[in-house]
């Protein structure tokens, strides 16, 4: 910890006033053809049609480049084929509502009018696939109503779900995304680690910052520092690390005090649309020793994050795959044995990518079940926690990379961009 400050901002960098700056909601990347092609030939579908209505299927928006179309009701079609051109069909009333992307375009007014024309253009296609998800189990991508699934079916294709689509285009990173990643977050871990010194200087002169002040100082050097969010940093103090999902309310920001327990989760990535989210979580005590049972605490999670990491360098050195379910489930039975199951009440890790949770693989196998694979080029945070309400609450957050492999080599590398994960719960007043 003190010997990182000498590289870190200063403390009257981190003093400055409050500030939105870094915290803008980037702009949306553009459709890339060829490489979502390239996914679809992968999944062995003759397809994937994406539809809305209204602007209700972020995923579709987001894959296409769309930008918000809320003001948009009537529901158009978009038809990507395992090669050739796309097809467009949208309602005659609203003609213009796919002008930016490729591909020949149709209308519809009426419902016949729109049957037909769907099955013209689903014609000699098997299988489909589309934004739905069997049962339900992976809520980012059960964005298709059933009536819309039944009506594609009715029509000629078996429809498939597109989460191994979406995985790979939209999780599979390139080389310069993977260093863009890796500086992302070396940079917000020091960020963080500058903040928590911060934090603890001030309550050393006994002048303790508020949550809300240290979250206003962060998200002003992410700005600093060349990056952008779509979210302001999160700061929890004490009882309020017990519910590090939630955001900050007005009014109501508790001081960093000697004594408190300090959560800081951050996600940020450099500057360009084409550019990947970092996501950290890091902790410390501001007091000389930190007390028994939060020690026991982190020390039980930092355990569980490492059992995942050991899951995956296993099955990586033997060449096998790994799923998102199963990275959770071993973290689970970490925290069982240690009696911090029920502590735990959301999933493990998500997906990272141009956006901060991507279209990837969760590492979830609590709040949905996802069978889906972590792939090569691909990146995730193993972030567990154990939450006691009206107590404390700890987690380490860190971020890991499936790095092709290395010249000469055959096995995939497993990184862990950013700072070194931290071991223990540190005492930031020593």
């Amino acid at each position: 910890m003190h010997a990182l400050l000498a590289i870190l901002i200063t403390t009257a960098t981190l003093d400055g006033g409050a500030s939105d700056a870094g915290t803008g909601s980037p702009a949306t990347p553009p459709l890339r053809l060829a490489e979502l092609q390239q996914s679809i030939v992968a999944s062995g579908v003759d397809g994937w049609l994406l539809t809305d209505a209204g602007g209700q299927d972020e995923l579709a928006l987001h894959i296409l480049g769309l930008s918000d179309q809320r003001d948009r009701s009537r529901r158009w079609w978009y038809l990507v084929p395992v090669k050739g051109a796309p097809k467009k069909l949208v309602h005659a009333s609203e003609p213009d509502t796919l002008d930016s992307l490729p591909g020949e375009s149709r209308r519809y007014t009426s419902w016949r009018e729109r049957d037909r024309e769907l099955a013209r253009l689903l014609t000699g296609l098997r299988k489909v696939a589309m934004n739905y998800s069997p049962r339900a189990e992976l809520a980012d991508l059960s964005r298709v109503d059933a009536g819309t699934v039944e009506l594609v079916h009715a029509l000629g294709p078996t429809v498939v779900s597109a989460g191994d689509i979406a995985a790979r285009y939209d999780s599979v990173l390139t080389p310069a995304q993977l260093e863009g990643q890796r500086k992302a977050a070396m940079v917000l871990g020091e960020i963080i680690e500058a903040a928590l010194a911060n934090a603890a200087e001030h309550a050393r002169a006994g002048q303790p910052l508020t949550e809300r002040d240290l979250a206003d100082r962060i998200g002003a050097q992410i700005a600093a520092r060349g990056m952008v969010s779509d979210h302001a940093p999160r700061v929890w103090a004490g009882t309020h690390t017990a519910d590090p999902q939630a955001n900050a309310p007005e009014g109501a920001s508790a001081p960093l005090s000697t004594g408190s327990l300090v959560l800081i989760q951050a996600w940020a990535k450099l500057s360009g649309e084409d550019a990947a989210y970092a996501d950290l979580t890091r902790m410390g005590y501001l007091g000389a020793e930190v007390p028994f049972a939060q020690a026991r605490t982190f020390a039980a999670v930092v355990k569980a994050r490492e059992a995942a990491l050991a899951l995956l360098r296993m099955r990586s050195a033997r060449g096998s795959d790994v799923t998102g379910a199963e990275m959770d489930d071993v973290v689970r039975a970490s925290l069982r044995a240690d009696g911090l199951e029920a502590a735990f009440i959301h999933r493990t890790g998500h997906s990272l990518g141009r956006e901060v949770r991507a279209g990837g693989a969760n590492l979830d196998d609590y709040e949905t079940r996802d069978t889906r694979k972590l792939l090569v080029g691909s990146c995730f945070t193993i972030a567990p926690d154990a939450s006691l309400p009206g107590k404390y609450g700890c987690r380490s957050g860190i971020d890991v990379c499936i790095l092709p492999p290395a010249p000469g080599e055959k096995m995939p590398n497993i990184a862990i961009p950013g700072p070194t994960p931290q071991s223990e719960l540190p005492a930031l007043m020593k």
